[in-house]
């Protein structure tokens, strides 16, 4: 069964966990862009270990949020001042 979170956030500040998960993101791009633009700095081998390092945490912080949020819904409500 759902729990329902009433919220006058109509974004994700609601969910500190998923907020967590994307402050990784960046870093992804950072990577993208090494990887694709960039003059070769790393060995394969630490380059590799970076990208598994991400991979981990990334999904560490979703299973974390999903444990946390998975049975959870959030109503938008009008803040009542």
């Amino acid at each position: 069964m759902s729990k329902i979170i009433k919220t006058t956030e109509d974004g994700w500040d609601c969910a500190p966990a998923i907020m967590e998960v994307s402050e990784l993101l960046p870093q992804a791009r950072e990577m993208y862009h090494e990887i694709q633009c960039c003059k070769r700095s790393m060995s394969a081998k630490e380059m590799l270990s970076d990208l598994n390092d991400f991979v981990t945490d990334l999904k560490q912080r979703i299973d974390d949020a999903a444990e946390e949020l998975g049975e959870v819904e959030f109503q938008t409500v009008e803040d009542a001042e």
